[in-house]
């Protein structure tokens, strides 16, 4: 004898689409998303800090931080993680990043005050590329150069 299961109406947690989900699998927490891409792009971005289902720019500015700093297979490692630039370890959690800094404003990128310095509080701000431009660590410092 086949049963039909018991059937509620749901918003999909990342889309908001209408979908039927059989009631014993949202007990178990199961069936909370209108498809797989849409259950992977809402647990990848769980801090729920996302614009018209994409990234912030605050929360991109964020990831590409962390990764410079604690990734040695990030592009710009050998610039910062492996000469000693790091997060402070509040910051690996987003929620701390943006408490502290809030929302990225518009033509603004994140600046460190002490270029010697890592990414901390009272170390970082909101700057716009001209003011980064003055603001710029010497190319030797980083990369020492070859003698002839």
């Amino acid at each position: 004898m086949n049963k039909k299961l018991p059937r509620v109406t749901v918003k999909c947690g990342c889309c908001g689409k209408e979908m039927q989900v059989i009631q014993s699998r949202l007990d178990i927490g199961r069936g909370k998303y209108c498809s797989r891409s849409c259950g992977n792009k809402a647990t990848s971005t769980k801090h729920g800090y996302t614009t018209h289902n994409t990234l912030s720019p605050t929360y991109g500015t964020w990831s590409m931080m962390v990764q410079r700093c604690r990734n040695p297979k990030a592009t710009k490692y050998p610039r910062y993680g492996a000469v000693g630039i790091d997060v402070c370890d509040e910051w690996l959690k987003f929620d701390a990043f943006l408490r502290d800094m809030g929302d990225r404003p518009k033509d603004k990128t994140l600046d460190r005050l002490d270029n010697e310095k890592g990414y901390f509080p009272t170390n970082c701000r909101w700057a716009t590329i001209a003011e980064q431009s003055q603001n710029k660590r010497p190319r030797f410092s980083v990369l020492p150069r070859t003698q002839k």
